[in-house]
């Protein structure tokens, strides 16, 4: 049985601007980051090709633009080179 991505939160933050986070299952989570707008609810679930936020300029940016990050069991991963780097490390940078 496949599940599907829950969206666990949407809210506009004060660095990271409109925030939408969806809960994969089994400790992966997904976020996006620097929203104009959100289509998605918090407790809906979602399929492939559903439109949740359209990409825009809020909380600290320049430009319009989309931040992505892949947490699994509370790692952040690096997507850029494919790697694991811990959390806590991230926060202090």
């Amino acid at each position: 049985m496949q599940r599907h991505p829950c969206v666990l939160l949407v809210q506009r933050l004060d660095i990271r601007g409109l925030t939408v986070i969806l809960y994969l299952g089994v400790g992966a989570f997904t976020g996006y980051v620097h929203l104009s707008w959100a289509a998605a609810k918090p407790g809906l679930f979602v399929n492939i090709g559903d439109v949740i936020a359209a990409v825009g300029t809020t909380g600290r940016c320049q430009g319009n633009q989309l931040h992505f990050a892949l947490a699994v069991g509370g790692v952040i991963v690096d997507l850029t080179i494919g790697r694991a780097l811990d959390a806590r490390r991230i926060a202090v940078m």
